[in-house]
């Protein structure tokens, strides 16, 4: 090895890239972080050195990222990464700024053979160029954020908030009613990308967020307008931390009371609290970290002051406040030491956990269910410990448990969560994935399932889901733990053969899906439903919804393909999509009721403007699992949407008033349809008749009575449905009919969530009259025209036409 340095100034060097070009051996390229810092070029593999940054853009003070790429056929241009992307051309005579998505660049491929295509890797994702950096691809497509914390509001679908790296704090719909959760479903909140994000509770529309150095804002997203509500407002940029009358971490920890909308939480080398939403503040506990003083100068000196905040050590780094008790509230601090007080701030206890050392305090979870109960989770990787560490105490401290049994060796623990309506079932976020404990963490097991290996930062429960956020996969949300809670209550899986687990009550309101990998997906819409086989059955399997009354609403079946060939049994068409069509594997099923009624019967050859059943109504209703004879059953509660009570002022009593003319309506299509079926029937009969008396000495009489009683049959049946009609298109083309124009009234009805209107209520009478008309003009060809022609055909003594 040679050293090749020498030129090179003096003294702490700092970040350092190099590069050598490829189409010159002998040129290379060196960037340094330093005071005297800089690009320098040498011609002679790095005996000689000269500096090429006497452009105002490569002043060596103005770097944080340094690399270096040298481009793969011009030995006078390289690019260098900074917080913009820069290319140096003329042997670094001239400098250009090269427009990125995004800033922080990070890395850079260019193609040895085709130098105009880059690709560039920045805070914001991957981007290609085909240009040379004239234009990028999209980074919109990739599910890459890095989110630091995530907290949930209370509003329905409700938001999942957290702040952002290199962007802003973002909220978005944990639910989308236009299919894909994509951008027209978030928002940027409140305080900038290191923000905790907090929610009032009696008033949702108002959030609060935090940024670095102490920043935290009140934001309504109605208005858009934001409310500097800082402690002690106080630029903070580039300033030592000893400089600050509260040291706040980039992450600062932010929580409004449980108890109390008006009070406030902020975390800083203090805890602070307001009582009126910030127009005021008060400290409420002495400096709770180990104020080393000789750990609070410049953030990055004496290379480069990365005077962001991020940087600011000796501070509060978690917070909780006790569900049960007000006055019990918790700190943790990034240097190691946990405190507790039982007083509201009066006084307070350290209680750090044994063998935490200097390890940071990174999340504390308040039980829901005993103020003096507590997890706690510390992570010691920023001293190069990656053991996992998480800890439990039952007496506010005084004794601690470590709870990391099943946690493999390199998992170092990032949040601890106790289920609040299970006490003792635990969650956990580590650096590779999520865990859950059935044992109030006695021991652990995986709950990563489809989720991709990455940090989870923070997990938080709302409406039966747990909602993780990650740093790289932005938010993820496991829809329904209702199972985990039943597990835990009864200490493993359920000992019968066959068990349905009782439904979580689920408004009513429905989503759309999307294959789309670039977008978030809807959870299944409707009554998720879970349940449990001891083995796969044997013959068959069903599923059957029923209304409060026992009438049937949904109903979806496998039946074993080699029993129904042997019994000679055809299979008839499904009532569901196929994806509905239950599972029948060992263990734990799901199946999503999506509300709906059953689809509308099939008539071959007619094509409906939608087939699909309508909306069930509110109410209570039973599911009936059986399994080879064996029956499970549950009820579940269909709510109203609750954004219907509060933005259009909608009754429950609208609705089942609403839900009573559908289902009445929809009768009817089946009556029709299974009308025309058996008018189809009849009128074959007919036919087939006519033909096989072809030979007969009356055959003309005989042709002349089937023709009439044929061209009655189809007359009718044509004045239900449109024969024309093959394609969704032809509803536009040939002229609806009444079985058309009432499946349109059904759901016009089944899906407006409001109260029949007058023009309902006045079209409803019509339909009837209409329908009750026809019912009666097929009487008469029954009773009347159909004997007609048997007694015609039976006069000689053949047989007759058998209406179904």
């Amino acid at each position: 090895w040679k050293k090749l340095s020498e030129g090179l100034p003096s003294g702490t060097m700092g970040k350092m890239g190099v590069t050598v070009s490829p189409s010159r051996h002998d040129r290379v390229w060196a960037v340094i972080e330093a005071d005297e810092g800089g690009l320098f070029r040498s011609d002679d593999a790095g005996g000689t050195w000269t500096r090429v940054n006497e452009d105002r853009v490569l002043r060596a003070r103005s770097w944080y990222y340094m690399h270096i790429f040298a481009h793969p056929t011009d030995a006078d241009t390289v690019f260098v990464h900074n917080s913009p992307m820069l290319r140096v051309t003329d042997g670094g005579k001239s400098v250009t700024t090269v427009k990125t998505p995004h800033g922080d660049n990070h890395g850079l491929w260019i193609n040895p053979k085709n130098p105009e295509i880059m690709i560039d890797g920045d805070d914001g994702g991957a981007s290609v160029t085909l240009n040379g950096g004239k234009t990028w691809s999209t980074q919109s497509n990739q599910i890459t954020a890095q989110i630091y914390r995530v907290n949930t509001d209370e509003s329905f679908p409700y938001m999942a908030c957290g702040g952002q790296q290199d962007n802003s704090s973002v909220c978005v719909s944990s639910r989308s009613d236009h299919g894909p959760i994509d951008a027209t479903g978030w928002f940027a909140g409140p305080g900038c990308e290191s923000a905790y994000i907090a929610f009032d509770r009696k008033e949702p529309q108002m959030i609060y967020g935090g940024c670095y150095t102490g920043i935290i804002e009140e934001f309504n997203p109605r208005t858009n307008k934001t409310r500097n509500i800082m402690a002690y407002p106080q630029q903070g940029l580039s300033q030592p931390a000893s400089a600050f009358k509260y040291r706040f971490n980039w992450n600062a920890p932010i929580a409004m009371s449980v108890h109390d909308n008006r009070i406030i939480y902020h975390g800083g080398s203090q805890l602070l609290r307001t009582r009126d939403r910030g127009a005021s503040w008060e400290a409420i506990s002495p400096d709770l970290t180990r104020n080393e003083k000789d750990k609070q100068g410049p953030g990055g000196a004496p290379i480069t002051n990365e005077g962001a905040g991020a940087e600011v050590y000796g501070v509060i780094f978690a917070f909780a406040e006790s569900p049960k008790d007000a006055n019990v509230l918790w700190a943790g601090t990034d240097d190691g030491l946990l405190h507790v007080t039982r007083d509201g701030g009066g006084s307070w206890t350290r209680v750090t956990p044994p063998g935490v050392g200097e390890a940071q305090i990174n999340a504390i979870d308040a039980s829901a269910f005993d103020p003096g109960v507590a997890y706690v989770a510390v992570t010691g990787y920023r001293r190069g410990d990656y053991a996992p560490m998480a800890f439990k105490t039952a007496d506010f401290g005084t004794t601690w448990t470590k709870i990391v049994t099943g946690i493999p060796e390199d998992h170092h623990v990032r949040v601890v969560r106790e289920d609040p309506e299970r006490r003792g079932l635990l969650y956990m976020g580590t650096e590779l994935g999520t865990f859950v404990s059935k044992d109030d963490g006695a021991s652990w097991q995986g709950l990563r399932l489809n989720m991709p290996i990455t940090p989870v930062t923070d997990l938080q429960f709302r409406a039966g889901d747990l909602v993780v956020s990650t740093q790289g996969r932005g938010f993820w949300i496991l829809d329904d733990i209702t199972p985990l809670r039943v597990y835990q209550a009864e200490v493993g899986a359920p000992k019968e053969a066959v068990r349905l687990l009782k439904p979580r009550a689920t408004p009513r309101t429905e989503y759309a899906s999307s294959s789309d990998p670039s977008v978030g997906k809807n959870p299944p819409s409707g009554v998720i439903a879970y349940y449990w086989l001891a083995k796969a059955p044997g013959k068959a399997l069903t599923l059957e919804v029923l209304d409060a009354v026992g009438r049937a609403v949904r109903k979806t079946s496998w039946t074993d393909p080699k029993i129904s060939a042997a019994e000679g049994v055809v299979a008839a068409p499904t009532a569901t999509p196929a994806a509905a069509v239950p599972s029948i594997k060992p263990g734990l099923n799901r199946w999503a009721w999506d509300l709906r009624y059953d689809d509308v019967p099939k008539i071959p050859g007619i094509m409906f403007e939608s087939g699909r059943g309508h909306l069930a109504g509110i109410g209570r209703y039973t599911l009936r699992l059986t399994a080879d004879g064996v029956v499970s059953s549950q009820t579940v509660d269909v709510q109203m949407d609750p954004r219907l009570g509060v933005d259009l002022r909608i009754k429950e009593a609208d609705l089942l008033a609403a839900s009573d003319m559908a289902r009445s309506v929809r009768v009817w299509v089946d009556e029709m349809h299974a009308s025309v079926l058996k008018v189809r029937r009849v009128r074959d009969q007919v036919k087939s008749i006519v033909d096989l008396t072809s030979k007969h000495a009356k055959a003309a009489t005989f042709a002349e009575a089937g023709r009439k009683l044929t061209a009655s049959l189809e007359a009718w049946e044509e004045s239900i449905v449109q024969p024309k009609q093959k394609t969704q298109q032809d509803i536009i083309n040939f002229r609806n009919l009444l079985s058309n124009n009432t499946l349109d009234f059904v759901n016009a009805v089944a899906e407006s969530d409001a109260a029949p209107t007058v023009g309902m209520k006045a079209r409803y009478a019509d339909l009837e009259a209409a329908w009750n008309e026809r019912k009666a003009a097929l009487s008469r060809l029954v009773d009347t025209d159909v004997p007609a022609f048997n007694a015609l055909i039976r006069q000689e003594s053949l047989g007759a036409v058998i209406v179904p």
